[in-house]
């Protein structure tokens, strides 16, 4: 488990420039291709939205090879996103064949 200390110091580098490569490392180690993923969310078919959103209101999008779902968050859900990143990274660390919901980045 981690520390406070170390919560802390996670966080706060998770807020500035660290985020970054903390994602990086994520994609690393769900051993997504970043160019195959920024083909499929940025290329040109683009995406295309899910017509009906969800309880929440929030709108989905899917790329168009039908590989990732996009979810538009509100800034709590953000601020939570951002807390669980310190376990879900050790998560994905420690188990590598993990059924956890995998994300690979907040756009």
């Amino acid at each position: 488990m981690f520390s406070n200390i170390y919560w802390n110091a996670f966080h706060l580098a998770t807020v500035g420039s660290t985020y970054f490569k903390v994602v990086r490392n994520l994609r690393e180690m769900l051993k997504l291709d970043v160019a195959e993923y920024m083909m499929s969310i940025c290329g040109d078919s683009g995406l295309r939205d899910i017509s009906s959103p969800g309880k929440s209101g929030n709108i989905f999008f899917l790329s168009q090879d039908d590989r990732f779902m996009i979810k538009t968050l509100k800034k709590y859900e953000l601020k939570v996103m951002l807390n669980m990143l310190p376990k879900y990274y050790y998560h994905v660390g420690s188990y590598e064949n993990t059924l956890i919901t995998k994300f690979f980045g907040l756009h």
